[in-house]
């Protein structure tokens, strides 16, 4: 794919180093499921173990690239979970090095690429998430390669470019069906352009019809034979499309403003004066009154800020066993209310940057687009391209009435490579005293939190492996919590009220973080916590007689 390496082996590398120290704080080892990648995991085991393609669990992603990127890494030493989390830390940090190159590609400014890069990298959203055998990071990361070509498609016209990137087009498809957005972005940038034929203008849509076509042919072969029971897009995402939409469209978008605005704050302060000292001023009148219109959706988010799942307040990931998630018993470190607050308007100026940002290159657009031809304005294209992808992106995921924090990731980066564009101020020495404190801070949050939760995750399998093989307890007898309930029982929920919803049919065992009432410890299993530091512990129970 043409890609010079020598220009950037140094960024390169310190991303990388990166990395690794970071997975190495982290540890991310043990053979236990983490969030939903239990129900991904159940896949690639009957492939490694029965050599059939199964599913027992209805989900929303397609998901058949990433079992076959993950049986690749289950191929050597056997299925294991801490073989698919080093699957998908490896596509994590592929995707960390597109990234690198498409903003290098779009501004020239390799400095400016590194920091883009090593921002997402110690996003705590990324790095979780690349910890687990979640669909988000690999979906990310292939949809950063298919951008990339697509990329060097706009610039050249190169046949091969094309190809490539309908190829990993399709591969993030297969992962999850929001991929369609790419190739048909593309499409639609390419009909814009001057001078074609009607027929040549058609040719471009191939890479989204042929993307479309490999999904069907995936969701009939899927339904029939494998008898997953997954739809084009999950039904519960289309009865709400049209209830209540502009107020979810609307509160929505302040959610990623608020997180975008949080996690690339450094960058924003380096580009924002500029863009704002070129906005005319009845731009500047619009701009202003934007603001005023959109503040509201930044008050509805901090009424349910952070909106949890992958980072929440204080710590990353979710607690999910029933003293902590149902019993609500258990009482978990959060920020403070002051430390919350000032993360929150970080975030609400950051915003307010962003807007400030996208409102310029529109207005820059504009100008340049009334006086030229697109197919002669490549960086507009580009620019264009990256748009389309996430406005499509956002029309398929904000609907739902379901709205978690790892929905937002991929629209981060997409704000960034629109406005990363524009030049950059010399950068004062006050200012990188204040990035770097700031990249500092959350890095340590992110690693010290992803370590916590994988932790706790290891005190609880050491606390099944205790039941089931030393005590012979059957795992139908055990509340092990979401995931592991998950892993080891599946099929349907509970209905019985006194029992967690999470698949328990007997509860006489459960896992803690406390005691519950009605239970007595039988078994305690210690494990460390980086933040903050201390020594907690995981509990064996068993039901009182």
């Amino acid at each position: 794919m043409m890609l010079n390496f020598r220009n950037h082996y140094l960024f390169l590398g310190f991303l990388t180093v990166a990395w690794l120290s970071m997975i190495a704080i982290a540890n991310p080892v043990g053979n236990f499921p983490l969030n939903d990648d239990w129900m991904y995991a159940r896949s690639v085991y009957y492939l490694i173990t029965q050599g059939q393609y199964k599913v027992t669990e209805s989900y929303s992603p397609v998901l058949i690239t990433q079992v076959g990127w993950g049986t690749l890494f289950c191929c050597v030493k056997g299925f294991s979970f801490t073989s698919l989390r080093i699957s998908t830390l490896v596509l994590g940090l592929i995707g960390i090095y597109f990234f690198y190159f498409l903003v290098n590609n779009l501004t020239q400014n390799r400095v400016l690429a590194f920091f883009s890069a090593l921002l997402i990298l110690v996003n705590p959203l990324y790095f979780s998430l690349s910890s687990s055998f979640m669909t988000d990071v690999p979906f990310l990361s292939l949809v950063m390669i298919a951008m990339f070509c697509f990329f060097r498609a706009i610039q050249t016209h190169q046949r091969k470019y094309i190809i490539i990137a309908t190829v990993f087009s399709i591969l993030a498809t297969l992962i999850r069906q929001l991929g369609i957005v790419i190739p048909l972005a593309y499409a639609m940038v390419c009909w814009l352009e001057n001078g074609q034929a009607a027929k040549q203008k058609i040719k471009h849509f191939i890479p989204f019809i042929l993307t479309v076509l490999v999904l069907m042919i995936a969701l009939i072969w899927l339904n029939n034979v494998v008898h997953s029971g997954i739809h084009f897009f999950q039904s519960g995402s289309i009865r709400p499309l049209f209830k209540s939409i502009i107020p979810k469209f609307y509160i929505r978008t302040g959610y990623v403003l608020i997180y975008s605005g949080i996690f690339l704050f450094p960058l924003l302060l380096s580009i924002t004066r500029k863009s704002f000292k070129r906005l005319s001023f009845i731009n500047r009148k619009a701009l202003a009154v934007f603001v005023i219109c959109i503040i509201p959706s930044f008050v509805c988010v901090y009424n349910k800020f952070p909106c949890n799942n992958a980072v929440n307040n204080g710590f990353i990931g979710p607690h999910l066993l029933r003293d902590a998630y149902v019993l609500h018993v258990l009482e978990l470190y959060t920020f403070p209310p002051l430390v919350l607050l000032t993360i929150f308007l970080f975030g609400a100026v950051g915003a307010v940057m962003i807007i400030i940002n996208l409102w310029s290159v529109g207005e820059i657009f504009f100008k340049e687009y009334k006086n030229r031809s697109l197919s002669t304005l490549t960086i507009n294209s580009r620019l264009l391209f990256i748009t389309l992808c996430l406005v499509g992106y956002s029309v398929l995921i904000f609907p739902p009435d379901l709205y978690i924090d790892r929905y937002i990731l991929p629209c981060i980066p997409l704000i960034w490579m629109i406005i990363c564009t524009r030049e950059i101020e010399r950068v004062k020495a006050p200012f990188l005293v204040f990035a770097a404190i700031y990249i500092s801070v959350i890095t340590l949050f992110t690693t010290l939190s992803t370590h916590d939760w994988l932790e706790w995750n290891r005190a609880r399998l050491s606390g099944v492996n205790y039941l089931t093989q030393k005590m012979r307890i059957s795992a139908d007898k055990i509340d092990a919590g979401y995931e592991q309930n998950g892993w080891l029982l599946g099929g349907e929920f509970s209905k019985h009220t006194d029992k967690t919803w999470w698949f328990v049919d007997d509860n006489e065992y459960m896992l803690a973080f406390r005691n519950v009432p009605g239970y007595q410890m039988i078994k305690e299993f210690k494990y460390t916590n980086y933040f903050p530091c201390e020594q907690r512990s995981l509990l064996v129970l068993q039901k009182r007689k």
